[in-house]
C-alpha cells in the first residue's frame, strides 16, 4: 500500500516520540515495551505505516488491543535498546530519501 509523505512523517515522528519517552524513563525496557517497539520498527521496515500507526495508537490506549495483539506479544531480542532502535530509525529514514 502507498502512503503519502505526510502520513509517513507523522508516523515516524510518533515513533520517535515513543523512543524519547521510553529513553527518558531512565531504566531498561520492560518486555512489553521492547515487544511494542520491535513490532512498530518491523512495520516501518516493511513499509507498512498503517500497521505502525495502529500499533502506536493501540499502545497509547486509543484503539482496542485485540486489533494488534498478535504483533504486540511477539518477543523482542533480549539485547534490544532504545538507542539501537533510534540508530536503526535514522538509517531507515536515510534509505528512504
Amino acid at each position: 500500500m502507498e502512503y503519502d509523505d505526510d502520513f509517513r512523517r507523522t508516523t515516524e515522528g510518533e515513533y520517535a516520540r515513543e523512543l524519547d519517552r521510553m529513553e527518558g524513563a531512565g531504566r531498561p525496557l520492560t518486555k512489553e515495551e521492547a515487544s511494542f517497539l520491535y513490532a512498530v520498527h518491523g512495520a516501518l521496515l516493511l513499509g507498512n505505516y498503517g500497521l505502525a500507526d495502529r500499533l502506536l495508537s493501540t499502545y497509547r490506549g486509543k484503539r482496542p488491543r485485540h486489533w494488534v495483539s498478535d504483533w504486540m506479544t511477539r518477543p523482542a531480542p533480549e539485547e534490544l535498546t532504545v538507542e539501537g532502535l533510534r540508530t536503526a530509525l535514522v538509517d531507515l529514514l536515510k534509505l528512504r530519501e
